[in-house]
């Protein structure tokens, strides 16, 4: 994984402080069957949600669609392109390189935030007398 891209920003392993403040759940589904190889588009709405579980959205989540760090490997605030950017930057000691005019290669149709209780508030309610 590039240093930059949103996954290994969350995942840092060896390269940052505190690696494991960022980690999340994350899961896929995709839905509408796939489009085969070679084959025109035939207008089938096809896409993958994204599910993901974490434990602070400022922490985790928001970090994955932008780098608040602007020390974070000398990129600033630059996003991935997987997640919405037609420029990146590849950063590599002493050359770096920047990709400009990649396509759109995701395109969200929305999103929501779900609030799920923690395990604090699920044994209180589990206690409560019914």
């Amino acid at each position: 994984m590039p240093l930059g891209s949103h996954i290994r920003r969350l995942n840092p392993r060896d390269t940052a402080v505190n690696m494991n403040r960022r980690r999340m759940i994350r899961r896929g589904a995709t839905y509408a069957p796939a489009l085969p190889e070679d084959a025109p588009d035939d207008g089938v709405d096809r896409g993958i949600p994204a599910f993901i579980i974490c434990a602070s959205l400022i922490r985790q989540f928001e970090v994955a669609q932008n780098v608040y760090d602007k020390s974070f490997h000398e990129l600033g605030n630059e996003r991935d392109p997987i997640i919405g950017t037609q420029e990146y930057t590849i950063p590599k000691r002493s050359i770096r390189k920047v990709l400009k005019g990649l396509p759109a290669f995701t395109t969200v149709k929305g999103g929501a935030y779900f609030f799920l209780p923690g395990i604090r508030a699920l044994r209180c309610l589990a206690s409560l007398n019914s």
